[in-house]
């Protein structure tokens, strides 16, 4: 199973990640943090990145987005961050 819906979306193109950045005209190593969640691709790029993988911009968009929120995109999940208002 695929550590995230973004690393799925690329293999059930069957592509690995260096062709779909090559495809779309952006460095390996932004695709990589994409996946990782490093970054988040910028709006320019989700039509590109959408056609290069077969799917919608809302199915990439949510795609990195479940990731985040569950957590595999490195880092706290949202419930684990504590708000500044919470200490005072």
């Amino acid at each position: 199973m695929e550590r995230t819906r973004f690393n799925a979306m690329i293999r059930q193109a069957g592509k690995s990640q260096i062709a779909v950045a090559r495809e779309i005209g952006v460095l390996p190593s932004a695709l990589s943090r994409w996946s990782s969640g490093g970054a988040m691709p910028g709006v320019a790029q989700l039509p590109a990145l959408a056609d290069a993988l077969g799917v919608s911009i809302d199915a990439v968009v949510g795609a990195l987005m479940e990731d985040r929120d569950l957590g595999v995109m490195g880092g706290a999940s949202s419930a684990d961050q504590v708000s500044p208002l919470q200490d005072q």
